[in-house]
């Protein structure tokens, strides 16, 4: 079911022609509508509830007004009731209902009806107001890093396992800069948000909202959120969250070595076993219909199973479990003999493994551990306390056919300066990157 959620203060002018229009665009979909009124004295609650419409449902709150609270309070009711889609949206009418479908179709944790992707946009607002968002969702996006063109915009899409385990009480923002602290907070739990365009329309009819009292509070919220929030909520999800929001030259890393990766098996079909998973970040980038990953790190596994409701997870080696393929990204490297010896007899079982580990007969990968002890508090030099080589690998799988070739020789250096100008000589690079690339993609097939 799908809950559409409508926090109200004196909207008695809109609100019934806004539900009229709901009514018409999801007339053959489950759903229930969600009035949230912080005691209007303009009559709304008692419009509403006089209002013939079944699924419709009004909350009437008391005391404390604003719009961030009103919202978490739908949220919480929506997700007691079951639905699986929780939609918020503005009474105004500047939320067009036609939006509704797509958004609640669309694929993802988090979707934003967006002014600002192609397609959308703005109507009815003039120089000054434009200015104002504009510069809000470029501070919101440079101070927060939120990977999101309109992260002011409240025509949104959760699905409700986002909210899972989540600690309202955190949020500390009850006016609409909770719009951003929202998006923060989930984006720290690792989702991600997806957008479609919408054409915003202001509102006719009523009174704004918006204030420079509210620009202050935005402010006020985006400094507070930068230099108060801890580091240790991020436990276990270290390479997830660099993955999707760390430096270019992080992000370009993982995002194309996955792209890589995703040709060689098939994630629709294969049942898939991936050892070393740490939150799952594969799985942001590959769906993998049927996926088991595996960690020897307690918080990894604590946060994959947040992030990825859907996929299983374990500490140990599953027993008794017939896998297609094993993804063992960056794993070998890390182990000592024990463990080592312990994951080869474990993949002797499945028919098609496939690895990556840095390509120590090259010079490039010293460079880049140079680089990283820059950049980030990993250590590899510390950590990689194995150096992989083809013939280990051949000498360990007998039973295998091995093939192996390396990538990435100098296109993560100039990820640095631009993603772009690095995933075009990406391009170049696949054409020579046989034996001088940084890491060795390595695939092994069961001999027949």
């Amino acid at each position: 079911m799908n809950g559409i959620i409508i926090p109200t203060y004196n909207e008695i002018e809109n609100i019934g022609k806004l539900i009229k229009l709901i009514e018409q665009e999801l007339k053959h979909v489950k759903h229930t509508i969600y009035i949230v009124d912080d005691n209007s004295p303009d009559g709304t609650v008692a419009f509403c509830k006089a209002m013939k419409y079944k699924p419709l449902k009004v909350i009437v709150r008391k005391g404390t007004r604003g719009y961030g609270g009103a919202v978490l309070a739908g949220i919480k009711q929506a997700i007691e009731d079951g639905c699986t889609k929780i939609i918020t949206m503005d009474a105004d009418l500047s939320h067009n209902p036609k939006y509704l479908l797509p958004l609640i179709n669309s694929e993802g944790p988090i979707t934003i009806g967006s002014r600002y992707v192609l397609g959308g946009g703005v109507i009815n607002w003039g120089i000054y107001r434009k200015a104002v968002s504009k510069c809000a969702n470029f501070f919101a996006g440079k101070i927060l890093k939120l990977n999101t063109l309109d992260c002011t915009s409240g025509y949104r899409c959760y699905s409700s396992y986002v909210f899972k385990d989540f600690p309202f009480e955190s949020i500390n923002s009850n006016s609409y800069s909770f719009l951003e602290e929202i998006l923060f907070r989930l984006k720290e739990r690792g989702y991600i948000t997806n957008e479609v365009p919408i054409i915003f329309v202001d509102r006719r009819y009523g009174e704004t909202k918006f204030s420079v009292k509210e620009i202050f509070k935005f402010f006020t919220m985006l400094l507070r959120l930068k230099f108060a929030y801890k580091k240790d909520e991020k436990k276990g999800y270290y390479y997830g969250y660099n993955a999707l929001y760390g430096r270019k030259v992080q992000r370009f890393w993982y995002r194309n070595k996955y792209k890589i990766i995703s040709s060689l098996f098939n994630p629709d079909k294969e049942n898939v076993l991936e050892v070393g998973c740490e939150s799952g970040v594969i799985l942001n980038f590959i769906d993998i219909k049927n996926y088991f990953g595996v960690d020897k790190n307690p918080d990894a596994i604590t946060a994959a199973k947040r992030l990825h409701p859907f996929a299983s997870f374990s500490l140990k080696l599953p027993k008794g479990k017939k896998f297609d393929c094993a993804l063992m990204i960056d794993v070998f490297e890390h182990l000592d003999n024990k463990n080592y010896n312990e994951l080869v007899n474990y993949a002797k079982h499945i028919d098609k493994i496939i690895m990556v580990t840095p390509n120590y007969n090259t010079s490039i990968w010293g460079l880049i551990e140079r680089l990283w002890d820059i950049i980030s508090p990993v250590k590899y030099k510390e950590e990689h306390i194995r150096k992989v080589k083809i013939a280990d690998i051949k000498m360990a799988f007998p039973d295998y056919e091995v093939q192996a070739k390396t990538f990435f020789i100098l296109s993560p250096i100039f990820a640095v300066f631009s993603i772009r100008l690095a995933e075009f000589i990406v391009s170049l690079e696949q054409r020579i990157t046989e034996k001088y690339g940084m890491s060795y993609l390595i695939q092994l097939k069961r001999k027949k």
